[in-house]
């Protein structure tokens, strides 16, 4: 089964490792138990970013999931005091989109498995720290998910996007109106989304971005967007 068709189908495949699962029969304790592990698994990676940064970890670093009552906890305070993303986590929003970061903390998959059309609330500061020093002076703050799909406004959906791709008439903004007319159709359609941006060495800012999405009667739908102008 290949990627494409395992996250159509709802099994999802992740970046890196597994989602850590959680048994027993004292359900309490056993949420107890996970909370208290992420939190000590991210303060060890806040204690790291405070003392000179994370450094990277491979590609086979365990992700700790974050959601429910612990979401929040995926925004650190790094360097120089800064709000930055904690490396290797996977949070969840409670609109139900997944995010993976990478041991440097980048965003490196986004899954919605269905896409919701309403609209969230920008955060102008964030749009223009995104991509901090990697930043080009043609970008903008580029939203991962829509601010008109109820996307966050913080520097947990925000990425260094190119101008021109990001405004009318660039790829993802065509890209996003197909997502968004389709969910006006009546009865709306069905809108999954796959989003994977790819860097280059240790840079903040993507190279490029390789999307897969559906559109409930109409397809899957594969494509790479290069993070330059004309996409």
């Amino acid at each position: 089964m290949d990627e494409t068709t395992a996250f159509i189908r709802g099994e999802e495949v992740l970046l890196d490792g597994s989602v850590r699962r959680y048994g027993g029969t004292n359900f309490s304790e056993s949420v107890k138990e996970a909370h208290d592990a992420s939190k000590a698994s991210i303060q060890s990676r806040i204690s790291n970013l405070e003392s000179g940064g994370v450094k990277g970890t491979g590609k086979n670093s365990e992700i700790t999931e974050i959601t429910g009552e612990n979401f929040g906890e995926h925004i650190i305070k790094g360097k120089n005091g800064r709000k930055e993303l904690a490396p290797n986590v996977r949070y969840i929003t409670e609109e139900n989109y997944k995010y993976t970061t990478d041991e440097l903390g980048r965003i490196v998959d986004v899954n919605a498995e269905e896409l919701i059309l309403q609209k969230g609330t920008r955060n102008p500061g964030m749009q223009v720290a995104a991509g901090r020093e990697d930043r080009l002076v043609d970008d903008d703050g580029g939203h991962l998910i829509g601010t008109q799909f109820r996307g966050s406004g913080d520097i947990d959906n925000l990425l260094a996007q190119n101008r021109q791709i990001n405004r009318s008439g660039g790829e993802w903004y065509k890209m996003e109106t197909e997502w968004a007319n389709a969910l006006k159709e009546i009865p709306p359609k069905k809108v999954s989304v796959k989003i994977k941006p790819v860097f280059v060495g240790t840079s903040l800012r993507p190279d490029s971005y390789k999307v897969v999405y559906e559109i409930e009667g109409k397809g899957i739908f594969k494509k790479t967007i290069e993070n330059r102008a004309g996409g």
